[in-house]
């Protein structure tokens, strides 16, 4: 038997433009599951699964008028949220420091992030964006993402990066070492 509950999440102005469930397997009272949704507004709110939000004394925003988050994604193991915005940047945020523990700005400068993801081990994270360059990044022990030397197909005029997905590490690690 499987119980539920709903509970409210409390409106933010701005459209809803992604939302993400954590899927972390360590949850704990500093970490507990939480829900992540992104506002045209600029705003990411994340919240527990009772409604509270726990941005609310550190919002994750932008300040910049017309930029907002538009990709989410839950790390796979820890409760950390990787954010693609509107002009490119990549920032990952902390659920246990309930802060944006690292970001970069110029891979994708200029340049919407379409998509996001984590590697089933969480080792790498790849982004896409809206002139179709898709990026792996990886992570380090302070959150921070770096660009690596894995390079994608040169895009066709016009294209634009819709899903990326990354197997497994090993795939990733293969093509990095056989790239320029």
């Amino acid at each position: 038997m499987a119980v539920y509950f709903a509970n409210k999440i409390p409106r933010q102005p701005g459209a809803c433009t992604a939302v993400s469930w954590s899927g972390h397997a360590v949850t704990s009272a500093r970490a507990p599951a939480m829900c992540a949704v992104a506002y045209s507004s600029g705003s990411v709110g994340v919240y527990t699964e009772e409604g509270d939000d726990v941005t609310a004394s550190r919002p994750v925003r932008s300040d910049v008028p017309g930029v907002y988050p538009c990709a989410l994604a839950w790390h796979p193991n820890a409760p950390v949220l990787a954010v693609g915005w509107t002009d490119g940047r990549v920032a990952l945020w902390s659920g246990t420091e309930l802060r944006v523990a690292g970001e970069e700005t110029s891979t994708h400068a200029g340049r919407s992030i379409t998509c996001i993801a984590w590697s089933p081990t969480g080792h790498r994270v790849v982004t896409g964006d809206d002139a179709g360059k898709t990026q792996v990044w990886t992570v380090d022990d302070k959150l921070r993402p770096k660009p690596t030397g894995f390079r994608c197909a040169k895009p066709a005029p016009g294209a634009r990066t819709s899903h990326v997905v990354i197997p497994n590490d090993t795939a990733v690690e293969g093509a990095e070492e056989g790239a320029d």
